[in-house]
């Protein structure tokens, strides 16, 4: 069960130019009798482009993976790493929000895999509304585990 992901799209044509290289060398590998395995391609969703183009590159791939700490900062145009515009690299603005959610409803809409990566995954006081997105996956911390371990079974007894 292998998938591969490509980082940081911002055009459909990423994604084909990719295909066509993996048909490429799968050819290869069945002309000369190499054994080989099949995967899934998927594209991380981090830049504003890729959102926008979610329902086309929904087409094209089996998975998304939002990656929210690099996807707020494109949308807010505000380095995470300078402590200036520290309190603009916020996952809850509305913005951000709109952006997961268009996301997620794409990906949805096409039948493919929507999970999260980064900070915000891990976040007790959001994973509902991920949840309620559409998003089947959350990749985070270990020290995030426990506490997004109780919101979701806190989500499942309220049914």
């Amino acid at each position: 069960n292998i998938k591969v992901m490509l980082p940081m799209v911002s055009d459909l044509s990423e994604v084909r130019q990719t295909r066509v290289l993996v048909d490429e060398c799968t050819a290869e590998l069945k002309a000369e009798g190499v054994p080989h395995a099949s995967f899934d391609l998927g594209v991380m969703i981090e830049t504003p482009a890729a959102v926008l183009i979610a329902p086309a590159l929904a087409k094209e791939v089996a998975f998304f993976s939002i990656g929210t700490n690099d996807l707020t900062q494109y949308i807010m145009a505000a380095d995470r790493l300078n402590p200036t515009v520290a309190k603009l690299n916020d996952v809850t603005n509305p913005a951000v929000m709109s952006a997961i959610e268009m996301t997620a409803k794409a990906g949805v809409a096409a039948g493919i895999m929507v999970g999260m990566c980064g900070e915000a995954a891990g976040r007790p006081d959001l994973i509902a509304t991920f949840v309620k997105m559409g998003l089947t996956e959350l990749s985070m911390s270990p020290a995030s585990i426990q506490r997004a371990k109780k919101a979701i079974m806190a989500m499942a007894a309220e049914g």
